[in-house]
């Protein structure tokens, strides 16, 4: 089954298969529906809900990107279950309240009740249409505290992403750091500081969602920079940088603050060709000179 793309050993779908239109990859949603994907029970009879489960972590990732073909958003756990004595874990992709029902009739379209996630003042939804407006001072949210990670048509995993027109108070590094130092007030640290990101200039990030889009490739890829810093570094760059007279002082850790985020981009530089080109300083001079010219203007 090479040759068709099927690898016998890693349980994947193949990209042809997830890059298929819609009227024939439905057969194939259908078939994992009947097959190993479909879970017996009260809800599913009701019609209140599909099931998809596998054991593989490539598959689950491969059903998503699959389901995001039909404008669907699954949500994703991981379970338990034994058989004799042993383990079994596996994951559980779960599609409510979609209609039509059939995955049959999803090319036409299809509908998903979803309520949106809140976090202050955004509001996490699934794009339904993409338009060019005019330019606002509204900053370019892809990533926030807690929900570092924007997902965008067939997959880009967009991390800590930074540049001009960022909002002051929207409780990032970055900008929490550039809004204390400006006023020379007390930059805030949590921690230790020793807690590292890897920060991704917007520019570079715009770059890899074009190659995306323009691609043949139809899984996630990671679109971000591999290099790291501490958060106390950080602060101190931005310090040096503003020509601030703040001092860096330190807060408690919160508990689920991670201690490490680093993307992994082998597959933006093996399959799009991509990789970050903005160096840190100079993309932070840049969104200085933003957040300098907003403070200098008359309220």
């Amino acid at each position: 089954m090479d040759y068709l793309g099927f690898d016998e050993n890693r349980k994947r779908i193949p990209g042809w298969v997830l890059g298929l239109p819609l009227a024939r990859l439905k057969w194939f949603i259908e078939g994992y529906r009947e097959g190993d994907g479909v879970h017996s029970g009260k809800k599913l009879e009701e019609g209140v809900r599909h099931e998809f489960s596998t054991v593989y972590d490539d598959l689950k990732d491969d059903l998503i990107v699959a389901f995001a073909r039909f404008g669907l958003a699954p949500s994703v756990g991981g379970y338990e279950s034994g058989f004799k004595g042993k383990r079994c874990l596996f994951w559980r992709l779960t599609l409510p309240s979609v209609s039509p029902w059939s995955p049959l009739a999803w090319d036409a379209g299809v509908e998903q009740k979803l309520q949106a996630r809140t976090t202050k003042d955004l509001v996490w939804a699934p794009v339904k249409k993409i338009e060019e407006i005019e330019a606002t001072p509204l900053v370019y949210d892809f990533s926030v505290p807690g929900l570092e990670n924007f997902w965008a048509g067939t997959g880009v995993l967009a991390r800590n992403t930074y540049g001009p027109r960022m909002r002051p108070h929207d409780g990032r590094a970055i900008p929490t750091f550039l809004r204390q130092a400006l006023a020379d007030k007390p930059v805030t640290v949590f921690g230790d500081g020793s807690q590292t990101r890897s920060f991704c200039f917007v520019a570079d990030l715009i770059r890899g969602l074009v190659g995306l889009a323009e691609s043949e490739v139809h899984e996630p890829v990671n679109i971000g920079n591999p290099n790291e810093m501490t958060l106390l570094e950080m602060a101190e760059t931005v310090v040096e940088m503003t020509g601030s007279r703040s001092e860096v002082v330190f807060e408690a850790l919160p508990i689920d603050d991670p201690k490490i985020r680093q993307p992994d981009i082998t597959r933006a530089r093996d399959l799009l060709g991509w990789e970050p080109e903005i160096d840190l300083r100079e993309g932070l001079k840049q969104t200085i000179e933003d957040a300098t010219a907003k403070l200098a203007k008359p309220a």
